[in-house]
């Protein structure tokens, strides 16, 4: 064997061998990965910071996300919360003082609009006008009275206290009215006044209304004299009512004297021996003498 032979096999060796050791390495390292806590103890834990851990440590993807939405929220882009709007004081509409100050409150607009959709989706029907302006009128003129009689006012009160194009659209609105539904409706409108004040209601949309018919059609009362009459007897023991009813029959008296001394000697004098009638009796009748 010459010398280059055995250089050759030495050389063959010593690749060999450095292989084999790096092949150890490698498993010995990978022995380590697999085994580090039988055979190193803490020494993985110091170097790469992810063993003997007593807490669950996050993934960095986990950890980016959360410092993104802790600076969305914090931005307020994830959240998507709006600035609070100062809230805007709003005035208050007060309330009216008495029915003077009632009447002068009505929206006219609102009332003519209403009437206007009424008129048109229901041409036919008079008795929707009416109920309607009714509710309008008895929601919007919501006060006490004192005085049911109203003595010492204007004797077209309350309808006077009204501005003038309010009272134009009331009127122009009966003036419309079918005879025969307006009749019907004035007939029944004096009984369930007197019902709903029993409930200790209010009633000052039927107090313009009647009114307002009175002034179209004075006859309206005539025609109802006897139902005035036994609503007087009926309710003679409770004032308030009998003071309404007294009233809405005299209303006839402001347009025909004819229809007022009827009215007079019909339904307000069987009562002019009661106290609590005796001075409005009194002064209707001066009124017609």
């Amino acid at each position: 064997m010459d010398d280059s032979d055995g250089w050759e096999v030495v050389r063959k060796k010593s690749k060999q061998n450095a292989a084999n050791n790096k092949k150890n390495e490698a498993l010995l390292y990978l022995e380590k990965v697999a085994h580090p806590a039988n055979n190193f103890g803490g020494a993985l834990s110091n170097e790469f910071g992810i063993l003997n851990s007593s807490k669950p440590r996050k993934s960095t993807v986990a950890n980016r996300t959360d410092e993104d939405t802790g600076k969305k929220e914090k931005n307020g882009c994830l959240a998507q919360k709006k600035p609070q709007k100062k809230q805007q004081s709003v005035a208050k509409t007060k309330p009216p003082k008495n029915l003077d100050d009632a009447l002068k409150k009505l929206n006219t607009e609102e009332l003519r609009g209403i009437v206007d959709i009424v008129q048109k989706r229901f041409s036919c029907s008079s008795n929707i006008w009416l109920n309607e302006v009714f509710e309008y009128l008895n929601d919007n003129l919501n006060v006490d009275i004192s005085d049911c009689l109203f003595l010492g006012k204007d004797p077209n009160y309350p309808m006077s206290a009204m501005t003038k194009e309010t009272r134009k659209i009331i009127v122009g609105m009966i003036e419309n009215c079918d005879k025969s539904v307006l009749s019907d409706y004035f007939e029944k409108a004096i009984v369930d006044m007197t019902v709903q004040m029993t409930k200790g209601l209010e009633v000052n949309g039927y107090r313009i209304l009647l009114q307002a018919m009175i002034h179209h059609n004075p006859l309206l009362v005539v025609d109802n004299l006897g139902k005035f009459g036994n609503l007087r007897n009926t309710y003679q023991n409770r004032q308030p009512i009998c003071e309404t009813v007294l009233w809405v029959a005299s209303i006839g008296g402001t347009r025909k004297f004819d229809v007022g001394l009827r009215v007079w000697s019909t339904v307000l004098l069987p009562v002019v021996g009661m106290t609590a009638y005796a001075k409005f009796v009194v002064e209707i009748g001066r009124a017609h003498v």
